[in-house]
């Protein structure tokens, strides 16, 4: 044999030795679309967002490709990373540093913004219905604006056992290791429930499910009025004959201590004796009072729109909990038990669906109170039963459910038929699942995988330049405020103080629950001109254009995508340009425009373009426009950059600084 052939027998016999390199999936025929090698290994769960995949590497970076599989950017936090990562649906990521610095991402790549919590997150940031997010840490749950303002924050008092979730009403919720289910409303408001103990899993209900069992959630409210009241009646009757046993007592006393007189200790327990009396006596009464008020209360009727969370249980019991007079109480009903415990469960309509420990996946209807099917998850197989919950991700939506697991993943049809399975091998995460049908997959191996699994698309409501909100906080225009009917409300001093008062609460981070009334306040003295221009008088007399200012710069501290529309507005219609560049500044800050309100005021108020232009007013709208630009990136960078190339060419000379310092900021930065 010659040197060749001696080289070619020992090369394929090393082979032969050598184990298969083991690919990221298994599944027959199956192959990535696409895959990509990593700086490190992914050690989050990727976040499909805005027709891209963002990953968090442990090397402490964040990198970013599209659906197609093209690298659109790296980001380098300098520091590591805690494994979670959220996307908005602007595109934003939000990831936070083991030192607990928490840094906002645009959708290209740059830093918008970084705060300190305090101390790391402790679960996955949440994104509110305009853009808000809740950031929870060991100690806290704080609330920022989108661009980066505390609104307020919750201490927690306790370590949570299970992550904060949406709870439908835009708020979260969450349960803390004690076994006490926590609401946060939007702006803070709290609510609680204790549980018996802590549950596997949370569900957030429907209107369409609540509806369901709101009639068996009435009859037990009725029923627990009614043995509040019977407990109260009894006590009370319990609390009488115990105070006409102290009286009899005291009487004897009394008697005794006549009988013997100048006996000190018989007159001292006479005078005890007497004073016993008396507090029983006041008992009774308080008692007497209480078994009154329960008597009279009137057990709530639900109707379906209310907080209703249906809580699962490790031995697969469950109950529903609803919450009544905006979160002040709360009613438990009892819901049919499950077969196993529950890793993760979702509602949808009126039918809930749930992984089990056991492997298993079903599909609940609340109409019919049953189990409609279930079927074995495949992920894995015998792995499946083994996974937490805290590695189990299950998607419920009009394309099906999925169960998603570091083994990998399986879909069924709402008729429970199996629609695809995968493995995933030495994934440290479970997989995310886009809106368009990719699985994206990374782990140990410092590789991204993408499957392209199935071709039905999700469907979600676009506004014009992104996916429209889930839901409305209605702060778009929350007016009347409180003060709208003082008789001094106009006074200069009156709004001074106020505004005095708003500045302060913003400065500390304590809007909370005063948002909407603030943000009210501020729109009646921002747009008092503009939107009542021929109402000057005595009663309504004009607002200095200071405060008017002042308002509105405020605004840009609270305000979020829903006051967007009135801030254009008034950029739009107030007569005086400091009024008209403070509302620009103002969008600016909150850096997004949605339905497109922020650039049709621009566009109005900049052609025909001309040197003779305002130019306070056309460099706030220049610097705005950069702003919306720099945050929210395309589509909407595409129309704020013609602008900007309008304003550097075209307008004020100081304005067209501005524009060409925007523009080198958005293409060289």
């Amino acid at each position: 044999m010659n040197s060749k052939t001696w080289s070619f027998l020992f090369c394929a016999f090393i082979g032969f030795l050598s184990p298969i390199p083991k690919l990221g999936a298994e599944q027959t025929g199956l192959s990535p679309i696409w895959r990509h090698a990593l700086g490190g290994a992914v050690i989050g769960i990727p976040a499909a967002q805005a027709e891209s995949v963002v990953a968090i590497c442990d090397g402490g970076t964040v990198e970013a490709y599209s659906r197609q599989g093209t690298h659109l950017w790296r980001f380098n936090a300098r520091g590591r990373l805690i494994p979670y990562i959220t996307r908005s649906p602007e595109g934003t990521s939000y990831v936070c540093r083991t030192n607990g610095l928490l840094i906002a991402i645009n959708r290209s790549g740059r830093e918008l913004w970084r705060i300190n919590l305090g101390g790391p997150i402790t679960a996955p940031v949440m994104v509110g219905w305009d853009g808000r997010i809740f950031a929870p840490t060991a100690a806290r749950i704080a609330c920022y604006t989108v661009s980066g303002f505390l609104l307020w924050s919750k201490p927690l008092n306790g370590s949570l056992a299970l992550k904060p979730q949406p709870d439908k009403l835009g708020g979260l919720l969450t349960v803390k290791n004690d076994g006490e289910i926590l609401i946060l409303g939007p702006y803070g408001k709290a609510s609680t429930w204790k549980l018996k103990e802590v549950p596997a899993a949370l569900v957030p209900l429907d209107t369409a499910a609540a509806r369901l069992l709101a009639p068996g959630a009435s009859k037990a409210a009725a029923d627990s009025v009614k043995a509040t009241a019977e407990e109260a009646a009894k006590a009370a009757v319990e609390a009488a004959s115990a105070a006409a046993r102290a009286k009899d007592a005291a009487e004897k006393a009394a008697a005794k201590s006549a009988a013997a007189s100048g006996d000190g200790a018989a007159e001292a327990t006479a005078k005890r004796t007497a004073e016993a009396a008396r507090i029983a006596a006041l008992e009774a009464g308080e008692q007497d009072r209480a078994a009154k008020i329960a008597a009279a209360k009137l057990p709530p009727v639900f109707d379906g729109n209310e907080l209703t969370v249906l809580v699962l249980y490790q031995n697969g019991q469950a109950e529903s909990i609803r919450w009544y007079n905006d979160g002040d109480s709360a009613f438990a009903a009892s819901f049919p038990s499950l077969p196993s415990a529950p890793l993760a469960a979702v509602n949808r309509e009126e039918t809930i669906g749930v992984s089990l420990a056991s492997g298993k996946v079903l599909l609940f209807s609340v109409a019919e109170g049953r189990i409609l099917w279930s079927a074995d998850s495949r992920s894995g197989s015998s792995q499946a039963a083994a996974e937490t919950a805290a590695n189990t991700t299950l998607i419920y939506d009009e394309r099906g459910i999925y169960t998603l697991t570091r083994n990998g993943a399986t879909a069924y049809g709402s008729d429970g038929k199996q629609l695809w399975t995968i493995r995933v091998q030495g994934a440290a995460v479970p997989p995310s699942f886009s809106d368009e049908g990719i699985l994206y997959s990374g782990g140990n191996d410092w590789v991204l995988y993408a499957y392209h699994m199935e071709e039905t698309v999700k469907t979600r409501k676009q506004s014009l330049y992104g996916p429209s909100a889930e839901g409305s906080y209605s702060s778009g225009d929350p007016r009347p405020s409180p003060w709208a009917g003082d008789y001094n409300r106009y006074e200069p001093a009156v709004i001074k103080e106020r505004l005095e008062l708003i500045s302060a609460a913003i400065g500390r981070g304590q809007v909370g629950v005063r948002e909407r009334d603030y943000t009210a306040y501020l729109m009646e003295v921002s747009g008092s001109v503009a939107e009542a221009p021929m109402n000057q008088s005595r009663l309504h007399p004009l607002v200095h254009v200071n405060y008017r200012v002042e308002a509105a710069r405020l605004l840009s501290y609270i305000g979020s995508r829903e006051t967007v529309a009135f801030l254009a507005n008034l950029c739009r219609t107030d007569p005086d340009p400091l009024v008209k560049a403070a509302a620009a500044e103002a969008i600016g800050y909150i850096g997004v425009d949605p339905d497109g309100a922020a650039f049709a005021a621009f566009t109005a108020l900049i052609f025909p373009l001309g040197p003779s232009r305002d130019e306070r007013i056309m460099a706030a709208v220049a610097a705005a426009i950069g702003s919306l630009c720099r945050f929210s990136g395309p589509p909407l960078s595409e129309t704020g950059i013609r602008l900007l190339n309008s304003l550097a060419s075209l307008g004020p000379s100081f304005a067209q600084a501005v524009a060409r310092r925007e523009l080198n900021s958005l293409y060289y930065e």
